[in-house]
């Protein structure tokens, strides 16, 4: 009899654990309706509706999972609403109370999107660290450098904003929206190999004859004389460039001994460039190609001019200067 007896009570403890186990099974079938119902709402634009159908079910007993499901949610439909502030609010708290949880990297980066639209970059560097790249994709590690290379560009970290924009271009950004602000970049911080390398074929955005003059600049700089003077030519007459090329080229002829060429270029920068004029050494500079070609009376009228500008200097300066002038 005791053997039945056992063998009955296994039976009964079996059937008992197949019933809780079916019993649990439909309450996770039941909550994954629940939430496909708010998400239902929520991709049919009814923002309001999901919210109030979370708030109920966070009511409930519910699993670890779901409710980190439901918080992120909640996230979510604010941003649907429009109502960033207590979108911020809820991806933090999910952060906050479940950091691990893979619904946690994706709030992070929704919060990061939401404090680059705010233009609040002290909160997005803060917040770009603590992301894991491995868990986004792609295209989200795109997004998530360039935000990164825009906060650092919008505090004026210039060299952490190339350093941004690099990885966001190795990570295939979009080169038509990243190239004229690296570019811009390269030219504040004089990074004059870079800004030619990254100019070959244009900049999109950029007027050519800009670009001519800009890139003319970068080549005498880097001592590529010949480079330099054929950009600068590339500038037509009636160009705004212009004076500003012809400066680069009239620098660029006189480092390769062609003296009298240029003489019409420097003219045209000293007449052309106001703001700011070109240095008193250009007119120095004058004198020496009006006399290599002969032209002496001109010479003359330049020097004066030269120390007419040269007044502006420092006094020491000036001093030197006219030293320089008078030997001339």
């Amino acid at each position: 009899m005791m053997s039945v007896s056992k063998s009955l009570a296994a039976v009964v403890l079996a059937v008992c654990a197949i019933c809780s186990g079916a019993v649990t099974a439909a309450a996770v079938d039941l909550e994954d309706a629940q939430y496909n119902v708010v998400v239902t709402l929520y991709n049919a634009g009814q923002w309001e509706a999901a919210l109030k159908k979370i708030q109920e079910r966070e009511a409930q007993d519910l699993s670890d999972p779901m409710r980190i499901k439901y918080l992120y949610a909640r996230g979510l439909a604010w941003e649907k609403g429009g109502k960033t502030e207590e979108a911020a609010r809820a991806y933090a708290a999910l952060v906050e109370k479940y950091p691990e949880a893979t619904e946690s990297v994706m709030a992070r980066l929704a919060g990061v999107f939401i404090q680059y639209a705010v233009r609040d970059y002290d909160a997005v560097l803060a917040a770009v660290p603590l992301i894991k790249p491995d868990a986004l994709s792609v295209t989200e590690r795109q997004q998530l450098a360039v935000m990164t290379a825009e906060s650092w560009l919008a505090k004026n970290e210039l060299k952490q904003a190339v350093t941004a924009y690099g990885l966001a271009l190795q990570l295939g950004a979009d080169r038509a929206s990243v190239h004229p602000r690296l570019f811009n970049v390269y030219y504040q911080l004089g990074m004059n190999k870079e800004l030619v390398e990254l100019s070959a074929d244009g900049i999109p955005g950029l007027a050519a004859d800009t670009l001519a003059a800009i890139r003319a600049q970068a080549c005498f700089e880097l001592g590529q004389f010949p480079q330099a003077e054929a950009e600068a030519r590339k500038v037509p007459t009636g160009s705004e460039n212009l004076p500003r090329a012809s400066f680069s080229l009239a620098q660029a002829l006189i480092k390769q001994d062609k003296l009298a060429d240029a003489i019409a270029p420097l003219q045209l920068a000293i007449a052309g460039l106001q703001k700011p004029p070109v240095p008193p050494s250009a007119h120095l500079a004058l004198v020496e190609c009006l006399l290599a070609a002969g032209q002496v009376a001109e010479a003359k009228k330049a020097v004066q001019a030269a120390l007419e500008r040269g007044r502006a200097l420092p006094a020491a300066e000036f001093k030197t200067f006219r030293a320089q002038a008078a030997l001339l």
